[in-house]
């Protein structure tokens, strides 16, 4: 399974078993700055299924803020998503697919998917493998969305919410991608769903035994990852870094990430450590909702 499936993807997964799990993290510095959290999230869980663990409610409901990857509560940024949901150019598959493996993907997207190949097919990679992604979940309903889930919640509470990045900038990261190259990923996460659903359940594992090292080395060691390594995920925390300074100077933060991002040298949790921070991980259950 290639770099985009991994890397866009890498914690959308359901959570299927009681499990301790080490991805969640008091940040505190020794000049008595107010204590925050580091929770690396799934971006994607089966709703009814998984409760979020008492420790990491807790902790985000005495928060003043909340830090996430993007702000979707702000119109601008669910305005930049709305406009740059389409891939350029709109028959890009077509192009890009021989007439066979366009045929054979449009008959998944209609048969698995149960959706109108026509009206979905200009849609970036990234969100047609979201789509397949989804339906790999087997969700009894909607899933939820974590990342989300934080944001509703900290409107609703009115905190403070700061999004380390814009939806254009993560957008970006995926048109530095040759787009043959996405096309490809999409083509095998598609039509190769066992082993699909067999590097869910590795990171799944690696999530649920809160190995955020391992985690990342799952990411990593993903075909083709390598050359685009740096951008989509190193060159990224070490700009977070940048800001988080000065947010976590002053309030109390709950900083919620994707997991992938926690672990590894160039990590979250190394750099905030490198940078002075005491990081310490709290231990956390994820159950089984009746």
């Amino acid at each position: 399974m290639r770099y985009l499936f991994v890397v866009t993807f890498a914690l959308y997964f359901a959570v299927l078993t009681p499990a301790q799990a080490n991805i969640f993290f008091k940040v505190s510095h020794p000049d008595h700055q107010p204590t925050s959290y580091l929770f690396g999230t799934m971006h994607m869980v089966c709703g009814v299924e998984i409760a979020t663990p008492e420790p990491v409610l807790k902790a985000f409901e005495s928060s003043q803020q909340l830090v996430v990857e993007v702000n979707l509560a702000e119109p601008e940024q669910q305005c930049a998503l709305q406009q740059n949901v389409l891939q350029q150019p709109a028959d890009y598959l077509e192009q890009l697919l021989n007439d066979s493996e366009y045929l054979r993907l449009k008959s998944l997207v209609e048969d698995e998917l149960n959706l109108p190949f026509q009206q979905i097919s200009a849609l970036r990679p990234v969100f047609l493998s979201a789509l397949f992604l989804q339906n790999y979940l087997e969700c009894a309903t909607a899933p939820l969305r974590l990342d989300e889930f934080f944001t509703i919640q900290a409107n609703q509470a009115q905190k403070t919410i700061v999004g380390l990045e814009s939806v254009a900038e993560q957008i970006s990261l995926f048109d530095t991608i040759p787009l043959d190259l996405q096309v490809t990923s999409l083509f095998e996460l598609a039509t190769e769903s066992a082993q699909s659903k067999q590097s869910l359940q590795q990171l799944e594992q690696a999530y649920l035994t809160g190995n955020g090292d391992e985690v990342y080395q799952l990411i990593q060691d993903q075909d083709d990852f390598g050359d685009y390594q740096y951008g989509l995920l190193d060159h990224r925390n070490e700009q977070w870094l940048e800001k988080l300074p000065k947010l976590l100077a002053t309030q109390s933060t709950f900083i919620a990430v994707g997991a992938g991002h926690l672990g590894g040298s160039n990590g979250l949790v190394a750099l905030l450590e490198s940078a002075g921070y005491t990081v310490t991980p709290i231990q956390v259950s994820f159950v089984i909702q009746d």
